[in-house]
């Protein structure tokens, strides 16, 4: 017997893969990975992005899971299939025109917060400063992505007890945002495609499956 022959023999391919075929195409789809099975929002997360549950666009994916080159995560024990129940703001197709309007909405979440402890004597004035500054260097998409850290970033320096990835989260969300997906690495350099839902109503979990690919 050659050596490929007894590869094939003992090779299995992943019932995973089958399971998530069936809906691969379907853009509303994406999935995450877990240890525990269990889904949803940790507000006590390490990670200083936005708090959410980050996930994959399930047709970007596929084809990577189909040759077994798992993305970050997906060596989890859980694969959890999570539809969109709200509209998704898509990174790559903001304007920059969306961007400014969006960074100018922000401004309210300034009125009522107390600089005074900052040499920032007037927060609005500064905003608008730091967002024009942005939308010149960056693309769209990289503008709002780095603009919205920013101001969670100055929106922190108000009270030392509020957490930067709750405030980016609230800070996303009061623009309408409550799924993001990035297709061009804005959200982490080492995740080509990446989603993050950021409220609890912005997905259900369709169905949740051993992750099979997790044992070869």
């Amino acid at each position: 017997m050659h050596i490929h022959e007894l590869f094939e023999k003992r090779y299995i391919k992943p019932a995973l893969i089958d399971k998530l075929r069936e809906v691969s195409q379907n853009e509303n789809f994406f999935v995450t990975f877990t240890e525990i099975n269990k889904v949803g929002i940790n507000p006590t997360t390490l990670w200083s992005d936005p708090l959410g549950v980050y996930a994959y666009p399930l047709k970007d994916i596929f084809p990577l899971l189909e040759e077994l080159r798992c993305p970050f995560g997906a060596n989890r024990p859980y694969c959890h299939l999570l539809e969109a129940r709200s509209s998704i703001c898509d990174l790559q197709e903001l304007s920059m025109d969306d961007v400014i309007i969006k960074f100018k909405n922000m401004s309210n979440l300034l009125i009522d917060l107390d600089f005074s402890n900052t040499s920032i004597t007037d927060p609005i004035k500064y905003w608008e400063a730091m967002f024009t500054n942005v939308t010149r260097i960056k693309t769209p998409d990289d503008a709002f992505w780095e603009g919205t850290r920013k101001l969670s970033n100055l929106i922190a320096k108000t009270d030392e007890t509020k957490s930067i990835p709750v405030t980016w989260n609230k800070i996303l969300r009061s623009v309408g945002c409550n799924i993001i997906v990035d297709r061009n690495s804005i959200i982490s350099a080492n995740e080509p495609e990446q989603a993050v839902f950021l409220h609890p109503s912005s997905y259900s979990v369709n169905n949740t499956f051993i992750n099979d690919i997790f044992k070869l």
